[in-house]
């Protein structure tokens, strides 16, 4: 008899501690799709709000976005039952182009769920489009060697669009395009550049140019690539 009070009030404890315990909700659930944007509209911005629902103080200990494009500061930590805390996020999306996907990672100390794996979602649609990257490769380059890389520009509005202004940064950059371009809807263009890079080391360039469509005045293709040295010429 006195076995089976032991385990009966084993078992009561064992329940009570399951019982008492914080608990995380995110209010209006781990999705938050801010569905079709310009890149104007870029930082996208939305209030998280966080709720412990247990009936024990939740300890949030971090909140990670899982890129650079994404902050999101936390207004409070440590939540009593039925509080609730606000997450500022910002959402860069100004360089994207069609559907992004990025995820918060929000970790606390609620036993069930310690960790929540929150998802941003947007369709960034840009009138002028960059293909086959947002950006220029540039490979096999030597100090002395001219590197090329090639995409090509598409008209994805309704509207024509004229592109002027072609900047090149460094100006060792030339690019196929100058003076006035314009482009009818869903026509494209292809632009080529060329490097000829004076020194070893990482490389960086840009590319900006200017066009008339309202809601996107400006076009800026960065480049990347890696300059090893030369058999020939100069390496320094």
């Amino acid at each position: 008899m006195k076995m089976i009070i032991i385990a009966f009030v084993a078992l009561f404890l064992s329940s009570a501690v399951l019982v008492a315990q914080p608990k995380i909700e995110v209010v209006g659930g781990t999705t938050k799709n801010w569905g079709t944007v310009a890149p104007a509209d870029s930082p996208l911005k939305y209030d998280l709000v966080v709720k412990n629902t247990g009936n024990q103080n939740l300890k949030i200990s971090n909140v990670r976005p899982t890129c650079g494009c994404t902050t999101a500061p936390l207004e409070k930590d440590e939540l009593k039952p039925n509080e609730s805390t606000k997450i500022a996020i910002t959402f860069n999306v100004a360089q994207n182009s069609g559907p992004v996907q990025k995820q918060i990672m929000i970790y606390s100390n609620d036993p069930v769920n310690p960790s929540i794996n929150y998802t941003l979602m947007a369709e960034v649609v840009r009138p002028l489009t960059v293909s086959p990257s947002n950006h220029m490769s540039f490979r096999d380059l030597v100090v002395g060697g001219v590197g090329e890389s090639t995409l090509k520009i598409k008209n994805t509005s309704n509207r024509n669009i004229t592109m002027t202004d072609f900047n090149t940064t460094p100006s060792e950059l030339t690019i196929n395009l100058s003076g006035t371009k314009r482009l009818r809807p869903g026509e494209e263009i292809e632009l080529k550049a060329k490097i000829l890079p004076l020194k070893t080391g990482n490389l960086n360039t840009r590319i900006s140019i200017k066009t008339d469509h309202p809601d996107f005045p400006q076009l800026e293709i960065h480049g990347f690539g890696r300059v090893g040295e030369s058999p020939i010429f100069n390496n320094r």
